[in-house]
């Protein structure tokens, strides 16, 4: 019988040990914890010591704006990771003013916007596994959208 976790066998312990000598793993290693090791060492094995050569955070639109008297709630853009692995986490490390907030994948407004202006803003993703990378970006807010009213009178 087994007593590793899902399914996890003696030479899978073994092997993980002859892919990298510095690590040394026991029966106590669970499932999670040995697929973050194999990950950890095939990027090694990629050439991941180089910054942002594994994984990145990318915006959509690349280019991002938001209308000032935009209510909150407006998505101003998503985030996505490219080259990463796992189930992501969003959160800001700066956020000058607090104007914004992340919901799920999504950058929305959180308060009220002030004047036209570029705000900076620094943002990093965790998958949970190790994998943290760092986008710093800018939002633009643009001068209000006008809609202009028409009123006929008299026909």
């Amino acid at each position: 019988m087994n007593d590793l976790p899902h399914g996890l066998t003696p030479e899978d312990l073994k092997e993980l040990e002859n892919l990298d000598s510095n690590i040394q793993v026991g029966p106590d290693i669970d499932y999670e914890e040995y697929v973050r090791l194999v990950k950890y060492i095939l990027r090694r094995r990629r050439g991941a010591g180089v910054a942002g050569a594994i994984s990145s955070i990318v915006t959509s639109p690349v280019v991002l704006s938001v209308p000032a008297g935009s209510p909150i709630g407006t998505v101003v853009g998503t985030l996505s990771v490219v080259n990463g692995f796992g189930t992501y986490s969003y959160s800001f490390v700066s956020n000058p003013g607090s104007y914004f907030t992340i919901v799920g994948n999504q950058i929305q407004v959180g308060a009220a916007l002030p004047t036209p202006q570029t705000i900076p803003i620094t943002i990093q993703a965790n998958n949970g596994l190790g994998d943290r990378p760092v986008i710093s970006t800018t939002i633009t807010i643009t001068t209000a959208a006008y809609v202009p009213t028409y009123y006929i009178y008299g026909f």
